[in-house]
């Protein structure tokens, strides 16, 4: 890889998947696989499960619907679920207009930022104390949701997954800065859609934070990296360390593309 262009790399994977193309296999959950190999359902071969992450198709329309569609398409029966259509299907309340933001003016190398009049001033610290509360009226609209969401109504979310052949087996929550109680929601909610871990981004306070809820739920915090390996002084085994129920959930691509090393 280190002496292969990256034209030579594409034209190569492109000729390799008209070939590729040509084969007369089909992997999709609905008409069922023929691979050799292949187990009698879904995205497992030879005993290893593949899935996806669902932000893979965040370019495309959300819901828990289209989701179970775009797996369908692709052949996927395992998935790492993005909370945010999750929790839109359990009837999280929206955001309304949005918080007011001050619109900056981008400056230049040694540039002065503009003076401000004492009116524009006060209607700037205004319009940041409105967002402000704005912002803590919603926070409290959305824990107020999350403690009250019911067990039926993730059991209808689950089935449609389930009545697809769809495994749920990681849900992305990221959720520690959120309070104790919205974090066993997020543990409860996830064991509750069929997943072993409740997802979050690599750090200090993820591991330490989310640590005790996965050993209380008897499940997972797992955390996911991007270019930290990049970083002379990061050692993922700091925070494995913190607990047996704290993993990694391995992003090879950020790997590779902040340090040029070989995942494997």
């Amino acid at each position: 890889m280190n002496t292969l262009s990256r034209r030579g790399f594409l034209s190569g994977s492109a000729a390799a998947l008209a070939t590729a193309s040509l084969a007369p296999i089909a992997t999709s959950c609905q008409t069922g696989p023929v691979i050799p190999g292949i187990d009698e359902f879904g995205s497992k071969f030879g005993g290893v499960q593949i899935g996806a992450i669902t932000y893979s198709w965040r370019s495309m329309p959300g819901g828990l619907e289209n989701i179970v569609t775009y797996c369908k398409e692709s052949g996927i029966s395992s998935i790492e679920l993005m909370s945010g259509d999750l929790e839109n299907f359990l009837g999280m309340p929206a955001r309304q207009g949005g918080a007011a933001r001050g619109q900056q003016q981008r400056l230049q190398p040694g540039q002065e930022p503009p003076r401000l009049t004492p009116e524009e001033q006060a209607a700037q610290e205004a319009a940041a104390e409105a967002a402000r509360i704005a912002t803590e009226q919603y926070n409290a609209e959305v824990k107020a949701f999350r403690l009250g969401v019911t067990p039926e109504k993730v059991a209808a979310a689950k089935k449609l997954f389930d009545d697809a052949g769809i495994g749920v087996h990681i849900v992305k929550f990221a959720p520690s800065g959120w309070s104790d109680e919205e974090i066993d929601y997020a543990f409860i909610t996830a064991k509750a859609m069929g997943a072993k871990a409740v997802c979050e981004e690599v750090g200090e306070r993820a591991a330490t934070k989310l640590a005790p809820f996965a050993e209380k739920h008897g499940m997972y915090a797992i955390l996911h990296n991007h270019q930290q390996f990049a970083q002379e002084d990061f050692n993922i085994d700091t925070f494995l360390n913190v607990s047996p129920a704290v993993k990694l959930n391995f992003d090879q691509g950020h790997y590779y593309g902040s340090t040029g090393k070989d995942p494997c």
